[in-house]
């Protein structure tokens, strides 16, 4: 059983697709859809930038989606598809286009309103998230409840082993580095991001994106998908609430691969921009395979392969 995986922010670069783009018609239509939709050149952004444009996660999110869906468009015009999907926060949107789950064209509607909430929650700047590496969830809690002194301070990310990101107050965030270092994290990396993302401080966004998701009409799929949120499949009748919630609820990538595993997954193909997602499951598990299919070299060994 294969799962595709999708990345999130952070996957983002000037460039991206391009050799894949100018290569399959299908890429150059999810591109051009996105302009369309969206009523701005994705190929200008995603192409040429400029990087800091690409950064802003207005702009970020739709281009990572519109992105992933063009990668994901040759692999089924190749009859390449999944037995089931995830996605790594924004990733989450198109791991439900791939699964049949929501319209491409609604997902970009969704995202775009997702990024604009995101970048209006947190106008004045006080928010903030850092990597913390080499520390176990159960240590992490108390870095959060040692640091926190009555601010905003959460375990954002629980990405793999070793790896969690915790969000909330930047003041608090910066706090909890030292508190980290005497537990034994072995690196501190306070991330490039505009807004304390998957924190309760999100709330605020989450509750004004409920009526766009309410709109949105989400259908029983040809693959599954796991939820960033629960770590077990999405359902229709409960993918409106997953969502809303995912915008502060940390995110369950670690358990959400095991949890693929479980359910027969064997063989993974990261779909989109970027090696983030392959690193990650480097660390969950050695043994699980996971190709990349970014550029173009990577996606024709792909499609060689064939399923």
């Amino acid at each position: 059983m294969v799962a595709f995986l999708f990345p999130g922010q952070g996957a983002q670069s000037v460039g991206m697709c391009k050799d894949i783009h100018d290569t399959y018609p299908e890429a150059r239509e999810a591109f051009e859809t996105a302009s369309r939709v969206l009523g701005y050149s994705m190929e200008d952004l995603c192409f040429s930038g400029p990087e800091e444009k690409l950064k802003d996660t207005r702009y970020t999110q739709p281009a990572l989606l519109a992105a992933s869906i063009a990668v994901l468009r040759v692999l089924e015009a190749n009859e390449i598809m999944p037995d089931a999907c995830a996605g790594h926060s924004l990733g989450e949107y198109s791991a439900l286009v791939a699964a049949g789950m929501i319209p491409y064209e609604d997902a970009l509607r969704l995202v775009a309103r997702r990024g604009e909430l995101m970048a209006e929650s947190d106008p004045e700047g006080r928010g903030g998230m850092a990597a913390v590496m080499g520390l176990s969830p159960e240590q992490i809690s108390e870095v959060i409840k040692a640091a926190a002194k009555g601010r905003s301070l959460e375990a954002a990310n629980f990405n793999c082993p070793g790896q969690i990101v915790i969000s909330g107050d930047k003041d608090a965030v910066a706090d909890a580095e030292s508190f980290a270092n005497d537990a034994g994290a072995t690196n501190f990396v306070t991330l490039q991001v505009s807004g304390p993302f998957h924190s309760s401080l999100m709330k605020p966004a989450a509750e004004s994106f409920a009526a766009d998701l309410a709109a949105a009409s989400f259908v029983e799929g040809h693959a599954r998908v796991v939820s960033n949120v629960t770590a077990a499949w999405h359902e229709p009748k409960q993918t409106v609430d997953l969502l809303k919630k995912q915008i502060y609820s940390s995110v369950r990538w670690e358990d959400s691969i095991r949890f693929l595993v479980a359910n027969g997954v064997d063989a993974f193909i990261e779909v989109g921009p970027g090696k983030v997602l392959r690193g990650l499951m480097r660390r969950i598990d050695k043994s699980l395979a996971c190709q990349g299919s970014g550029d173009l070299e990577s996606l024709e060994k792909i499609l060689s392969q064939g399923r």
